[in-house]
């Protein structure tokens, strides 16, 4: 074997290992490739992190990091908070190669090192002293103002001093009340009289409110001022239509004709005296009666006699004799039976005809309708099937009844025994021969080839010859045969033997075996396949990555081509195309497959972040300021009147305080303000005090003292109160008696009674009875002060006898009557087929006799029920039923219905109930030489030899 390693083919102090026709090598710690020519990049995948440069060595590499960065891949962020640069407090927050300080509340700068003036902008108002701490402040206020910010006026209005609901306004150290309705004074402590001058009318007694006044009203009046007369027929209390006449505190009812009573509620009974006669009963109406009659008399009063045999119940030509008050008897036509005579006897009673025939009742007698295979009058007889002798070939004929059985001679079948049978029919031939009927009882089989015998069953033995050579086995089949060759054998016969290495089949040097009914090839090195023809693919295990294409060298090699980025023996390794770095500006590049992206810094775009961002493209600056790029951040110069980082912020004039004494200020635009001042100042800045005592306040020719949204009285002798309006408090001593309120008035007092008492100083008890509190006709007695008692006419109760004893309950209407409470009383509306006061009594509904034609009447609740007589049908029976439909009479009769019967007309020729026998016109021997044969309304007859005629009566002349 030819040493592949000599000279020596491996680089960099690789071991060379010998092969068959080629070597490998075994590389050094940092080579690859082949022959181990190949320097490993340790820079790839690339270990360096945040931004750093590898630099590759032999099985090793180096970092040169970015600034703020350290470690041997530079994974290390460098600490710039140590030692601590932030000030008072601060937090440190580390960057890359720079640092931020959290500072402290009250600190600010780029250490926190500067105490923030939260005096700046002045927040303590209407001229207070502000005083800086750390992150808050205090304010010394001014005389009159406090809170945090000195910005609250001190509330004199509380505690509340305004009374009674009134509204208090607060001043600078004073207050003004606006009272509510029906109060007055200084803190709107004094309620007005607003009985005086009085308002009732027709002599109520007014009583005084706050703001308003009630007024008990006597009896017959009304309305606020009892100025209007009760309407008493209002809600109407004349019932049933009458007509309401209205008094003073009552009324009168003109009733409608029928009724009476004081509120014309009473029906009039107008079944007094009884007007019905013949022990009729009477229904009392409005104005009005009914009559409900006995059984056998009518009319208004139930005054008519009824004649029940006019018109005649009775059928069927029966006669009608009145047997008494509502009854009749009926006696009947021969032939006709019943109450009505209306039922014909029936003739097939007991059953007359045999066989299972129909038998058709007539009048007084009846014919039979014969089942299939029967005849004679009621039949009795079995026709002979046979007499035509239908059965052939021999066979022999049973009589049936309506049928006949033939029995077959060998050979035949059929109804008739008229079909020779079919010998073929049992499929007598096998194996797919043919078969022929040869006539009676026999058949010929046609052999298919290969068969032979009379039913072609058995198998012809081709193997008998002993075809098969080389002792092959021999196995029969159908006209044919196979031989089973031994070892080395082929052929029909295994005549022939086999030599399967000629001609030679194996390929490539390949050495050729001769097997049992076949060869194998064993194959030289780096071949495969049946014959060796086929070179072994090194592509089959897909040794190239990343996609590459695999390209077959030879006998055990292979070639990658690889696709952009990638690259080694077997594509394996990604392409560093970070290395050089491409981004810019600091960036971050992360190497992709034939491709790199850049993580820009803050500020920077474009694919290698070369291109800084312009902060002013979306002109952020407003009011017309200029904007200056800068860095991941823009500069605006303002116009003067505006400031903030984008200029959008007008300046507050409001911040150098110009409006005074408390005033509110808002900023009004660019360069300008408005003041809202406080109560008692006027004046662009709030500056002047208004004069309150322009208004002539003070009454009764007091004096006015101007003051600061306020002013004092100084009142002449004998007045006093804020505007010396009020006069000398006549309430002292007390003049109210039990419990008033006593009110001060000018020269004068009144008093407000407690409840239960009236006059100048409530002394007078007032009567409770007054007013009419008591219903229903009840009678008030005053019990004292403020109360009453009410003595209740019957079918009242409760404090006022306003409630109506409810006399439904316990319930006392029956059978689900619904019971409607009165005054004392109730009445019961009952359900439909009850009546009665409490609805206990069930109308009998047969009472007026709704039932016809004798039929009996059943008594039901709001119902009743017929039982008709027969041949009636209907609610009441008053509905004769149709005997004729569906149509009984037969051979083209013509049906007259009756009373549970009809009649039926028959044509010429037949007779019985219902037409259906033939008239046996030879029942009168007509034929006097010879025999009658009876036929539909004739005879025809057969004479004997001698004689002719219609009846055979005339001899013939010889």
């Amino acid at each position: 074997d030819i040493d592949d390693c000599e000279p020596l083919p491996c680089e960099n102090n690789a071991t060379c290992n010998d092969g068959v026709n080629n070597y490998t090598c075994t590389c050094m710690a940092g080579y690859e490739g082949y022959n181990c020519s190949i320097d490993i990049d340790d820079c790839d995948p690339l270990p360096c992190e945040n931004g750093a440069t590898c630099h590759d060595g032999v099985n090793n590499y180096t970092c040169t990091c970015m600034a703020g960065y350290e470690g041997y891949n530079c994974s290390i962020d460098t600490d710039d908070c140590d030692p601590l640069p932030c000030e008072n407090g601060a937090t440190c927050n580390d960057g890359v190669n720079n640092y931020t300080c959290t500072c402290m509340a009250g600190y600010e700068g780029y250490n926190c090192s500067k105490d923030i003036d939260d005096c700046d902008p002045l927040p303590c108002e209407n001229g207070a002293t502000c005083h800086d701490g750390v992150n808050n402040y205090t304010c010394t206020c001014m005389a009159g103002y406090g809170g945090y910010n000195c910005s609250m006026d001190i509330d004199d209005c509380d505690p509340l001093p305004c009374e009674n609901g009134a509204t208090c306004h607060d001043g600078v150290n004073n207050y003004t009340c606006t009272c509510m309705a029906g109060y007055e004074g200084y803190n709107c402590s004094m309620d007005i009289d607003d009985c005086h001058p009085l308002p009732c009318e027709n002599g109520a007694t007014c009583h005084d409110g706050v703001n308003n006044y009630t007024c008990t009203c006597m009896a017959g009046y009304e309305g606020y001022n009892c100025s209007m007369d009760t309407d008493d027929c209002d809600p109407l209390p004349c019932e049933n239509g009458a007509t309401c006449n209205d008094g003073v505190n009552n009324y009168t009812c003109t009733c409608m004709a029928g009724y009476e009573g004081y509120n014309c509620s009473k029906d009039i009974d107008d079944c007094d005296p009884l007007p019905c006669e013949n022990g009729a009963t009477c229904h009392d109406g409005v104005n009005k009666y009914t009559c409900t009659c006995m059984a056998g008399y009518e009319g208004y009063n139930c005054s008519i006699y009824l004649d029940v045999c006019n018109p005649s119940f009775c059928e069927n030509g029966a006669t009608c004799t009145d047997a008494g008050v509502n009854n009749y008897t009926c006696t009947c036509m021969a032939g006709y039976e019943g109450y009505n005579c209306s039922i014909d006897i029936d003739d097939c009673d007991p059953l007359p005809c045999e066989n299972n025939a129909t038998c058709n009742d007539g009048v007084n007698n009846y014919t039979c309708t014969c089942m299939a295979g029967y005849e004679g009058y009621n039949c009795s007889i079995d026709i002979d099937d046979c007499y035509t002798d239908p059965c052939e070939n021999g066979a022999n004929c049973t009589d049936e009844v309506n049928d006949y059985n033939c029995t077959c001679m060998d050979g035949y079948e059929g109804k008739n025994c008229s079909q020779d049978i079919d010998d073929c029919n049992s499929y007598p031939c096998e194996n797919g021969a043919t078969c022929r009927d040869a006539g009676v009882n026999n058949y010929t089989c046609t052999c298919k080839d290969g068969y032979e015998g009379i039913n072609c069953s058995q198998d012809i033995d081709d193997c008998d010859s002993n075809p098969c050579e080389n002792n092959a086995t021999c196995v029969d089949e159908v006209n044919d045969y196979t031989c089973n060759c031994t070892v080395g054998y082929f052929g029909k016969n295994c005549s022939q033997n086999v030599n399967y290495c000629e001609p030679e089949p194996c390929e490539n040097g390949a050495t050729c075996t001769i097997e049992v009914n076949d060869y194998s090839c064993t194959c030289t090195t780096g071949y495969e396949g049946k014959n060796c023809s086929r070179d072994i693919d090194d592509c089959v295990s897909n040794p190239c990555e990343n996609e590459a294409n695999c390209t077959d060298a030879g006998v055990n090699n292979y070639t990658c081509t690889c696709v952009a980025g990638y690259e080694g023996k077997n594509c394996s390794q990604n392409i560093d195309d970070c290395h050089p770095n491409p981004c810019k500006n600091g960036a971050n590049c992360t190497d992709r497959v034939n491709n790199y992206t850049c993580t820009c810094m803050a500020g920077y775009k474009g694919p290698n972040c070369s291109i800084d961002i312009d902060d002013c493209y979306t002109d952020p600056c407003e009011n017309g300021a200029n904007c200056t790029d800068e860095v991941n951040d823009y500069n605006c110069t303002c116009m003067d009147g505006y400031e903030g980082k984008n200029c959008s912020q007008d300046i507050d004039d409001c911040n150098s305080y110009p409006c005074e004494n408390g005033a509110t200020c808002r900023d009004a635009g660019v360069n300008n303000y408005t003041c809202t001042c406080k109560d008692g100042y006027e004046g662009i800045n709030c500056s002047q005090d208004i004069d309150d005592c322009d208004s002539n306040p003070c009454e009764n020719n007091a004096t006015c003292v101007d003051e600061v949204n306020d002013y004092t009285c100084n009142c002449t002798v004998g007045y006093f109160g804020k505007n010396c309006s009020q006069n000398v408090n006549y309430c002292e001593p007390e003049p109210c008696e039990n419990g008033a309120t006593c009110t001060v008035e000018v020269n004068d007092y009144s008093c407000t009674c407690t409840t239960g008492y009236e006059g100048k100083n409530c002394s007078r008890d007032i009567d409770d009875c007054v007013s009419n509190p008591c219903e229903n006709e009840a009678n008030c007695t005053d019990a004292g002060v403020n109360n009453y008692t009410c003595t209740c006419v019957a079918g009242y109760e409760g404090k006022n006898c306003s409630q109506n004893i409810d006399d439904c309950d316990p319930l006392p209407c029956e059978n689900n009557a619904t019971c409607n409470d009165g005054v004392n009383n109730y009445t019961c509306t009952c359900m439909t087929g009850y009546k009665g006061p409490n609805c206990s009594i069930d109308i009998d509904d047969c009472y007026l006799d709704p039932c016809e034609n004798g039929a009996n009447c059943t008594d039901g609740v709001n119902d009743y029920t017929c039982t008709c007589m027969d041949g009636y049908e209907g609610k009441n029976c008053s509905q004769d039923i149709d005997d004729c439909d569906p149509n009984p009479c037969e051979n083209g009769a013509s049906c007259t219905d009756g009373v549970n019967n009809y009649t039926c007309t028959c044509m010429a020729g037949y007779e019985g109930k219902n037409c259906s026998q033939n008239v046996d016109e030879c029942a009168s021997n007509p034929c006097q030489n010879g025999t009658c044969m009876d036929g539909i309304n004739d005879y025809t007859c057969n004479c004997t030899v001698g004689f002719i005629g219609k009846n055979c009566d005339h001899g013939m002349i010889v």
